[in-house]
C-alpha cells in the first residue's frame, strides 16, 4: 500500500472545502431577478459560464465554486449588451468561446481568464455578420492542440482549426466534400484523425487536421437519429453509433462502430432482427465495457458490448428504456421505468443480478423522471467521483430538486431544496468543478441563480490518455476519503513497461506532448507517487489516505506515466479532493 502522508504538504492545493453541507447560494445579480447561469465549461477546475449581472448583460464568466472566485471575465459587448459567449474548448493557456461583440458578428474570441487575456483570436468574416452564424456551426472538439469547428468566411461553410492565435486560424478545407453543407452533429478526436457527423444524411467524415485532407469515411452507412438518445459514444479507441447500412435494406438502426477509416469502419451486430432497428445508444464507456440502451420504441433494455458480435449482449430483461448512463465507480446509475412504479433510479453492475430499482423516490406509477429537465432545458444527471449520481428528481412533497444516490436506497437522498416545500427549483446545468457541484436553480428571494454543493470525497477522471496502441491506457481511483484506503486502478497498459504515478497540483493549462499526449499534472511540483510494474493489461494499488481533517478539501492531479520499449505512452488524469 502507497500512504499518501509523506507528499501531501508539497504537491496539493487547498479548496477550502469542509465536508458536505447545504446548498451555497453565489448571488451574482441580488434581488429576485436573478442572472440566469448557464454553466459550460470546466477548464483546470474552474468554471466558465454566462450569466447576466444586470449591468453588464449576458457576458462571460468564471468560478471556482466560492464567493471570492466567481467574477465577471470581459465585457465583451460593452455596457447593458449581450455578448452571448458560448465556449468551445480549451487550447494551452486559453480558453477559446464564440461571442458578438456588436460590432464583428459572432466571431471566435480567447481568454486566460482575465479581462485583459480576452481577446478576438481573428474576424473570419469582417463585417457584422460573423462567421459563427452559419448552421453549420455546432459540435466541436480539440485534436493534437488546435480547436476544430466550422465557420463560414464568406465563401461557404468549411471546417476550421485554431491554436488561438490569428495565425493559426486556419480553413482546413469543406465541410462535408461533395455533400451540401449542414450542421456538424458530433465530433471526436480519435488518435490519429479526426471524426465527426455531418451532412444532410449525417454521414461520418474524417479528417487529420491538413489542408483539403477532409473526406466521406464511407458511404456504406449513416448515422441515425430518432426519438431515442442515440448520441454516439467512443469506446477504446472507436466511435460507436446507431447506423443503417445504405446497402442493407433490410436491415435497421443498428449497433455500428468506426477507426475513421472505411475497412474500420463496420456493423457489431444486428440487434433487433428486420428493418425496425434496435437505435442503441446512448452509450457509457466502463473500463471492460460499452452500456447502451436497445430495442424498439418503448420496449428498449440495457446491453453491454465488449465491441464483438459475439460480446455483445443483454444485461437484463428489467428496466425498461434507460436513460441518461453514468458510471460511478464501476456501477451504473440511470433512469428507467417499470409498470409498477414508474420511471425510478435504477443500477446495474452489467449483470443480470446486479441489475435492480434503487429507490422508489416517487412512489406509484407516476414515477419521479430522474434527470427529466425542464422542457428545452439540458438534461441533468451526473458522476460525481466513485461513489455518488447527482441528478434531478420530481417528488409531489419537494417539487423539482437535486437529489444525490451511492446506489442504495438509504443513499439516495434530496440534496438541495431551493423551494421549500412542493415548490420547484428547477436545477439546470449539473456539473462537478474544482471539488464542488455546481448548478444552476430557482429560488423565491434570488431568482435564477448559481449554487454550489460540497459533495466531500471525489476523484475524477479527466482527460485522454495516448499510445503507440489501438488500446489508450486509462487510470481510475475511488475516492479518497479520509482516514480510508483508496483504490488506485490502470487499464490497457503495455506489456512489457513500468507505469511511474505522478502527483503534483494542476496546472494552469495542460501541456500538449504531440501525438495527442497530454500531461496534466504541474511537473515541476509534481512528485513520484509509486512505479508499478504491470504483470497483465490491468492492475490496482491501494493508496493510504491520512486521516486528518486538515486535509480536508485539498486537491492534486495524479496521472501515470508508461515506460516501454516502444516509446512512453501516457494515461488520462485523476483530479483527486480529499474530504468524508
Amino acid at each position: 500500500m502507497v500512504a499518501l502522508r509523506a507528499i501531501l504538504s508539497c504537491v496539493l492545493v487547498a479548496a477550502g472545502l469542509d465536508g458536505q453541507g447545504p446548498p451555497v447560494l453565489l448571488d451574482i445579480r441580488p434581488g429576485a431577478a436573478g442572472s440566469s447561469p448557464n454553466l459550460q465549461f470546466d477548464s483546470n477546475g474552474r468554471d466558465y459560464f454566462s450569466a447576466d449581472d444586470g449591468t453588464h448583460g449576458y457576458e462571460l464568466w468564471l468560478t471556482d465554486g466560492t464567493a471570492a472566485g466567481t467574477r465577471l471575465v470581459a465585457d465583451v459587448a460593452a455596457g447593458a449588451a449581450s455578448s452571448s459567449p458560448y465556449v468551445l474548448g480549451a487550447v494551452g493557456a486559453n480558453v477559446l468561446f464564440e461571442a458578438d461583440d456588436g460590432v464583428h458578428g459572432l466571431e471566435l474570441w480567447r481568454t486566460d481568464g482575465t479581462a485583459r487575456g480576452t481577446s478576438l483570436v481573428k474576424d473570419i468574416r469582417p463585417g457584422p455578420g460573423g462567421a459563427l452564424t452559419t448552421a453549420a456551426s455546432g459540435a466541436t472538439a480539440v485534436f493534437h492542440g488546435e480547436l476544430y469547428f466550422a465557420a463560414d468566411d464568406g465563401s461557404g461553410a468549411q471546417l476550421w482549426k485554431s491554436d488561438g492565435t490569428a495565425r493559426g486560424t486556419v480553413a482546413v478545407g469543406p465541410v462535408t466534400p461533395g455533400r451540401s453543407v449542414t450542421r456538424i452533429s458530433w465530433m471526436f478526436a480519435l488518435r490519429d484523425r479526426l471524426v465527426y457527423f455531418a451532412g444532410p444524411q449525417i454521414e461520418l467524415f474524417s479528417t487529420d487536421g491538413t489542408a483539403n485532407s477532409t473526406r466521406l469515411v464511407t458511404a456504406r452507412v449513416r448515422f441515425g437519429g430518432s426519438p431515442h438518445f442515440v448520441w454516439p459514444g467512443v469506446f477504446r479507441g472507436e466511435v460507436y453509433f446507431s447506423g443503417a447500412g445504405t446497402a442493407m435494406p433490410s436491415l435497421g438502426w443498428e449497433l455500428w462502430k468506426s477507426d475513421g477509416s472505411d475497412r474500420g469502419t463496420v456493423l457489431v451486430r444486428d440487434i433487433v432482427r428486420g428493418s425496425g432497428g434496435s437505435f442503441p445508444g446512448p452509450f457509457v464507456a466502463r473500463s471492460d465495457a460499452l452500456f447502451f440502451a436497445a430495442g424498439p420504441n418503448v420496449d428498449r433494455r440495457l446491453w453491454r458490448s465488449d465491441g464483438t458480435a459475439a460480446g455483445t449482449v443483454l444485461v437484463s430483461p428489467n428496466g425498461l428504456d434507460p436513460r441518461y448512463l453514468v458510471d460511478v465507480g464501476g456501477t451504473l446509475l440511470y433512469s428507467a421505468h417499470d409498470p409498477n412504479h414508474g420511471r425510478e433510479l435504477w443500477r446495474s453492475d452489467g449483470t443480470l443480478a446486479g441489475t435492480r430499482l434503487v429507490a422508489d423516490i416517487r412512489p406509484g406509477i407516476e414515477g419521479s423522471n430522474p434527470g427529466d429537465g425542464k422542457v428545452g432545458w439540458p438534461t441533468e444527471f451526473i458522476a460525481a467521483g466513485s461513489r455518488r449520481a447527482w441528478f434531478i428528481a420530481t417528488n409531489p412533497f419537494v417539487g423539482n430538486e437535486l437529489w444525490v444516490s451511492d446506489g442504495t436506497a438509504t443513499g439516495t437522498r434530496l440534496a438541495a431544496d431551493l423551494v421549500p416545500g412542493p415548490g420547484n427549483g428547477l436545477p439546470t446545468f449539473v456539473t462537478l468543478a474544482g471539488g464542488r457541484i455546481l448548478f444552476a436553480g430557482d429560488s423565491a428571494s434570488s431568482g435564477r441563480e448559481l449554487w454550489v454543493v460540497d459533495p466531500g470525497a471525489t476523484a475524477q477522471s479527466t482527460g485522454a490518455g495516448c499510445s503507440h496502441r489501438t488500446a489508450v491506457p486509462s487510470l481510475t481511483m475511488s475516492d479518497p476519503v479520509l482516514g480510508g484506503a483508496a483504490l488506485l486502478r490502470g487499464f490497457d497498459a503495455p506489456l512489457p513497461s513500468a507505469a511511474v504515478l505522478v502527483l503534483g497540483p494542476r496546472p494552469a493549462s495542460n501541456a500538449y506532448l504531440g501525438a495527442s499526449c497530454y500531461l496534466y499534472v504541474n511537473l515541476p511540483l509534481s512528485v513520484v507517487l509509486g512505479v508499478v510494474l504491470p504483470t497483465g493489461p490491468s492492475w490496482s494499488l491501494p493508496v493510504f489516505v491520512p486521516p486528518s481533517s486538515s486535509l480536508t478539501g485539498v486537491r492534486a492531479v495524479l496521472q501515470a506515466v508508461y515506460v516501454a520499449p516502444v516509446g512512453l505512452e501516457f494515461s488520462n488524469a485523476v483530479v483527486l479532493t480529499l474530504g468524508s
